[in-house]
């Protein structure tokens, strides 16, 4: 059996130790890719949902518009009811 010397051993460790680190950076970085890339999803699906909703809105605004009646000034309402009274 090898009897390993202590320069040997901490050659040993350390490179055990950058390939670790090596590996979890590699893993860090793939977590912050698939972060992102769901960021992005949920971003995209909101500007949608707000998007249908502006279209929505101005939709009904064009309606409430269409539907609008000045309104009838309290002397007017008055002057219309004598006219309708005689």
């Amino acid at each position: 059996m090898r009897v390993w010397d202590e320069q040997e051993v901490l050659l040993l460790r350390t490179a055990a130790d950058m390939i670790g680190n090596t590996l979890q950076r590699w893993h860090s970085r793939w977590n912050c890719i698939e972060r992102s890339g769901n960021w992005k999803e949920r971003v995209q699906a909101r500007t949608r949902a707000l998007s249908e909703r502006l279209q929505i809105e101005h939709a009904l605004a064009a309606i409430s518009a269409a539907c609008w009646v000045p309104p009838i000034s309290i002397g007017m309402w008055r002057n219309a009811r004598r006219r309708w009274a005689d």
